[in-house]
Parts: structure tokens; C-alpha cells; sequence
């Protein structure tokens, strides 16, 4: 969450005075409660320490399967009570000792360790802040009040986002959250931090409006258990979409504030009808299980939502620093419209089926993210982004996004980045469980990129008939269109400029492990800086300077050896104007360059058109693979795979070897 400044004068003189519930009901002592799953549980403490763990060698261990950091958190003078509630649909609430609620961990969570959310004034960081966090091995003490877990740290709000010094905390208050349903993966809960709140009578006993004023433009977006998800959207958008979030029943929330005496307030609530206008936003409120008997006014707020229906989200991010026009369309028989969407996106021009709004640029974050709820149907919400550009399906030069969401056939979202119509903006997408698509930077190439239809390829395989059409092979064996599993998050990120996303050049450290047959000399490969050769011996690494090409660092290199190759595309099979010697196909590598000289990803480029006579010649683009041996360095290891050489045509491999070759082709020997 975002950092709020703590009202530390009144704190250190009251100090920590315990934790109010307002009509809390208490279950200890009682047998096994039944709705343990769906319990949110809060507790708190008068200090911590949040200290990395070592090995024996004094590094720091991180989590092998998240971006994240281990830890040991130990909480001092844990209250021996806890508030619990439950998650929507259920409105019930009440206490627990810490003791019991230890004691039935594995009962409540089973084999999945929960999500939390720890808010507490960090002495070094002199502010309160929130950290996002997964539960681990509790061990409580009773006696000193002691309380201590083993820590995953996914995010936080701390300007060093893992620390790796021990962290002191004061005024300890953690939430943790229920775990997703069996079966369930993409539950999300929802935080807003203000300055200040109130809550005020409406006349109708137990309901009151909530009003955090100055609240921040950020909407605090967490996954619950098993996921370990964070992301942060804005304010408005949970106005925009509340009815997809909670259409099936509204939600509880525990709000959690700091009294003018340094008390630390929770009350549990039911909210509807939120409004957000003039830096406040608003909810109908009714206090569960109990009332306020007055007006009640907090500091240092935070109030935290339980978890959403099951949905799809479409989260469009503008990384540009200028506002980019974005055109929504809709096919006819899909079940999501304009409509449904209206209060932001508008209907401009002719077709019903489309809609327009601007998405702000950097400068004005979080305004420059725009969120897309699609619940879960029996019917097709196919969606086409637009951005920058022209209209969905239609021109030249616009860059779309595009989405089925809740396919009826089979219950899954199917997802690509579409050139058919020309290129606008760099866009890539970004699936929840982190699989990137794309980036597409131009419109040159992507025949051989998963999720991606390249430029002026209706499908894989088929040309478009359109005048944006520029001719060239549409083959590929690429997946153009991917396949997931229904439920997931996409975020559409719209690049910078290339200047922006790409460096000019990378020096690329070649490991040539491609070997040439027996008989046949020199390096196996030659690289084309430019217009210059550069040859690449084998079992030696060789630097080349992969340079801008088309909005990406890419070089075309050839596997040396001689064989027949057409004089053009078109004359293919034609066995007229082929010659040789020449490399077994044309091929590339694409390389994604980082700051640091170092590079981040190695793939093979197989765009290139002009093809091979001979039918006893392997294409380079078949058999070469390109393996990214070291990031820091840039080192690509390139080999020959199914083959322990590529074997030039007819055995050819000089002059005197080549004497005789096929009817209607030419040998270049002097």
C-alpha cells in the first residue's frame, strides 16, 4: 500500500492500546467451527521483527518459484484475542484466542499456507507501510505472548521491496486472508488507503456512510492463496466495476484505523453503492453483528475487501508518456457490448460495435491503466483493443489486442496480438501465471511467434486480400492464437517508443557448437554485421554487434557449406538461376538487450522468404536451435540438433568435388 504518514506524536505517548471490534461475538472454547475456509482473520501486536533468513554461507535464500525473499517474522506482545469474519456471502463475525486459532491452522488452511497483509510503522523507513506476504509454521508462546512464522515476501510498499537487513515494526496489524476455493486460482481481494475516515449515522440502525477522505488514486489489487499476485490499479475502476466484481453477493471489508487517542480501531462491514468524487470515496456501510453508537472519525486508514467473483480481467497499461487513443470493438454476437462499458468508453462513429476513450500517459499514473472485468458465462465476450491507430478490423496501421473470453465450446480464453492490419504501437501481453507475449515493435517479421498474426496474415498460414497486404510467405508453425485456461488476468502493455524498449546495439557472444562435414573447411558460421561478414568458428566463442533492425536487435547469419539456393522465391522449384555454393537457408537471431550490456532473451528469427532448390538440402531454419547460455554476457550457444552436421547438397564442398552439378544450376567456381 501507499506509504501514509503515522500520527507518531499521539502513538508514542498512548503507546498501543489494544484492538476494538465493535458486536463481536467470541467462539472460544466452542467445538470445531464449519466455517473456518471462509474466515478472514485479524490479529496484532506491539512490535516485530521481520529478519532475513541466511544459509551457513550468508547469502539470502529466494523463493525458487516466486519474485520473492524468505523471511522470520517474530511479533512481541501478540493480543491474546483476534478478530475473525467470514468471507461474502456469510456476515458473520467474532473473536478468537490466538491460541485457538494456532491450534486450528491446519484445519483452516490445510496444506495451502495463507496470504496476509501487514500495515505497521517501519523505524527505519520512519512511516507506516503494507507489506503482502505468505504465512508459514506457526509457533506461539503463550507465556510472552510471542508469535512467530516463517515469511514469504511477494511485494511491498518500503522503497527497498526485500530487504536484507532485520526490519523493526511497531503497531502490528496483519489480516489474513481466507484461501481460494478448491479449484480456484484467481480469487483477488482488494485495499484502499486514506489519511483519514469517517463514518456517519444515516438514520437506519446499524448503517452508516463511510467516507475516506484524500483518499490515494491507487486500488491495492491481491491474489489470495494459492496464488501470490499483486498489482496496483486505480480508485475509479473498482466504481467501474463493481457490478462484475460483486454481483452475486456484496462484500465484507474490515476497516482499520488509528482513534485521535492512538487507539487501533477494526469494524467489520457489508459495502454497497461506492462513489468516488473529489478525492472521496464513499460506501453505504452496515456494521455486522453491532453499531457505533456515534460518529466516529479515524486516521491512518485502510480498509481491505474480501475477494471478488470468479472473472477474467483485461488490464490495458500505457507505458508511453503522451495519452493514446484506444478503439474497443465487439463482434456482433459477442455477449459484452459498448454498453456495458459506457460509462468511460463512448460510441463516436457508425458501428454500434465500437467504442473510444483515452488512456493517459505516464505522468498521470495510476490514470494511465484501465481495468476490464469479464465475469464467467456460457457465452463468447469477444473483445478486439485497438490502440493508436485505426478502427478494430479495419486500415493499415493499427496495432490490436485481442481476446475471447469464456469460450462456450470448451470454458477457456483464447488471446493474440494482431498485425493483420498493420502496426501502430509496441504492445506485448502478459498473462497471470508471467508468460509474456510479443513484444511487436513493427510489422516486420512474428511469422514464427507464438500469439502473434503476423502482418498481413489473416491466419498462420493464409495472406490477407487487403491493400495493407505487402506480399511474402504467411507460413509459420507458430501457435498465432494461445489457449488458457478460463479465470485469468491479461495485462496489455502499450511499450514506449522503440528508442525506449530497445537498446541500439548488444554485443551478443556467439558459442558455435554447429560443425561442418567431414571434408569441408572454414567457420561453420557467418554473421552479417551490416554489410560486412563476420565468420564464427566452430567450438570457439565469437562477439557479434547485433544492431536495431525493424524495432528489434536482430542479425541474419548463415551455416556455411555449399549448396543450391534459388535466385528468388518465385523461382522455386525451378531449377534456373539456382546456385551454389551458398548457406543451408537464411536464417536470424533476435536477442532482447537489458541495461547492463547483458541480454535477456535469445530466439531464432525464420521470417527470412527466399528458399532452397535442392530437396536433399536441410534448411537452417529446421535444424539449427539457439539456446541463451549466459544473460550477464549475452552468450547464445547455437547447435545443430537432430543432425551431427548439416550435410551440404550433393556432398559439394569445393570446386573439385562439385563438378557436375544438376541440370540448369551453376557452380560460382573460378
Amino acid at each position: 500500500m501507499r506509504k501514509v504518514q503515522a500520527i507518531r506524536g499521539v502513538l508514542a505517548v498512548v503507546g498501543f492500546l489494544g484492538m476494538v471490534c465493535f458486536g463481536c461475538s467470541s467462539d472460544s472454547g466452542s467445538s470445531t467451527p464449519s466455517n473456518l475456509s471462509t474466515r478472514v482473520n485479524v490479529l496484532s501486536a506491539e512490535n516485530g521483527t521481520l529478519a532475513p533468513v541466511v544459509e551457513s554461507a550468508g547469502e539470502r535464500i529466494e523463493s525458487a518459484t516466486d519474485q520473492s525473499w524468505e523471511y522470520i517474522l517474530t511479533l512481541e506482545g501478540v493480543s491474546e484475542d483476534m478478530l475473525w469474519y467470514t468471507d461474502r456471502p456469510g456476515r458473520e463475525s467474532g473473536t478468537e484466542t490466538v491460541q485457538n486459532y494456532i491450534d486450528l491452522w491446519s484445519k483452516m488452511y490445510g496444506e495451502v499456507s495463507p496470504n496476509a497483509v501487514l500495515d505497521g510503522y517501519v523505524r527505519i523507513e520512519s512511516q507506516l507501510e503494507g507489506l503482502f506476504l505468505r504465512l508459514k509454521a506457526p509457533h506461539y508462546d503463550s507465556k510472552t505472548n510471542r508469535l512467530t512464522f516463517q515469511v514469504t515476501l511477494f511485494n511491498s510498499t518500503m522503497d527497498d521491496k526485500h530487504p536484507d537487513i532485520p526490519l523493526n515494526i511497531d503497531d502490528i496489524k496483519i489480516t489474513v486472508l481466507n484461501n481460494s476455493p478448491e479449484g480456484e486460482t484467481n480469487n483477488w481481494s482488494f485495499a484502499q488507503v486514506a489519511p483519514d475516515a469517517s463514518l456517519e449515522p444515516t438514520g437506519t440502525d446499524g448503517v452508516y456512510k463511510l467516507y475516506l477522505n484524500n483518499v490515494y488514486p491507487e486500488l491495492y489489487q491481491i491474489q489470495n492463496a494459492p496464488g501470490s499476485g499483486s498489482e496496483i490499479n486505480t480508485a475509479a475502476s473498482l466504481v467501474d466495476n463493481w457490478q462484475f466484481y460483486f454481483s452475486s453477493a456484496l462484500p465484507n471489508a474490515s476497516l482499520t484505523a488509528y482513534t485521535d487517542t492512538g487507539e487501533l480501531q477494526v469494524v467489520v462491514l457489508e459495502l454497497d453503492n461506492p462513489s468516488y468524487k473529489d478525492n472521496i470515496f464513499s460506501y453505504d456501510a452496515t456494521v455486522l453483528l453491532g453499531n457505533v453508537e456515534e460518529s466516529l472519525f479515524l486516521f491512518n486508514t485502510s480498509l481491505l475487501i474480501d475477494s471478488a467473483d470468479n472473472y477474467s480481467r483485461v488490464i490495458l497499461t500505457n507505458h508511453q508518456a503522451n495519452d493514446v487513443t484506444v478503439h474497443l470493438g465487439f463482434i456482433e454476437t459477442s455477449c459484452y457490448q459498448p454498453s456495458d462499458f459506457s460509462n468511460f468508453c463512448k460510441v463516436t462513429g457508425t458501428n454500434p460495435y465500437v467504442c473510444t476513450f483515452t488512456l493517459q500517459g505516464t505522468s498521470n499514473a495510476p490514470n494511465n491503466q484501465k481495468e476490464f472485468v469479464f465475469k464467467k458465462t456460457d457465452c463468447h465476450a469477444n473483445i478486439s483493443y485497438a490502440i493508436g491507430g485505426d478502427l478494430p478490423w479495419s486500415g493499415c496501421a493499427t496495432t490490436q489486442a485481442e481476446f475471447t473470453i469464456y469460450a462456450k465450446s470448451d470454458g477457456r480464453d483464447t488471446i493474440d496480438i494482431s498485425l493483420v492490419n498493420g502496426f501502430s504501437v509496441p504492445v506485448s501481453i502478459v498473462s497471470s501465471e508471467g508468460t509474456t507475449y510479443g513484444p511487436v515493435t513493427s510489422n516486420q517479421g512474428y511469422l514464427d511467434t507464438e500469439a502473434v498474426y503476423p502482418f498481413g496474415c489473416s491466419t498462420c498460414t493464409g495472406q490477407v486480400s487487403a491493400d495493407c497486404n505487402q506480399g511474402g510467405a504467411c507460413s509459420s508453425t507458430a501457435n498465432c492464437q494461445v489457449t488458457k485456461d478460463a479465470g485469468a488476468t491479461y495485462t496489455v502493455n502499450i511499450l514506449g517508443q522503440q528508442e525506449d524498449v530497445v537498446e541500439d546495439t548488444v554485443t551478443m557472444h556467439v558459442d558455435n557448437q554447429v560443425q561442418l562435414l567431414a571434408g569441408c573447411e572454414g567457420p561453420s558460421l557467418t554473421f552479417f554485421e551490416g554489410n560486412t561478414p563476420k565468420d564464427a568458428p566452430n567450438n570457439q566463442v565469437t562477439p557479434i554487434t547485433v544492431s536495431n533492425l525493424f524495432g528489434v536487435n536482430k542479425i541474419g547469419f548463415q551455416v556455411n557449406g555449399w549448396y543450391w539456393r534459388c535466385g528468388g522465391a518465385s523461382n522455386c522449384p525451378n531449377p534456373n538461376g539456382c546456385q551454389n555454393p551458398d548457406n543451408a537457408g537464411q536464417v536470424g537471431i533476435i536477442v532482447t538487450p537489458d541495461s547492463n550490456g547483458g541480454c535477456t532473451s535469445a530466439t531464432l528469427d525464420t521470417s527470412w522468404t527466399l528458399g532452397l532448390c535442392d530437396s536433399s538440402v536441410p534448411s537452417a531454419r529446421g535444424v539449427v536451435s539457439v539456446t541463451l547460455e549466459d544473460q550477464s554476457t549475452c552468450r547464445v550457444k547455437i547447435e545443430a540438433t537432430g543432425l551431427d552436421t548439416l550435410a551440404p547438397s550433393d556432398g559439394c564442398c569445393d570446386c573439385n568435388t562439385c563438378q557436375n552439378p544438376p541440370q540448369g544450376q551453376t557452380t560460382h567456381c573460378k
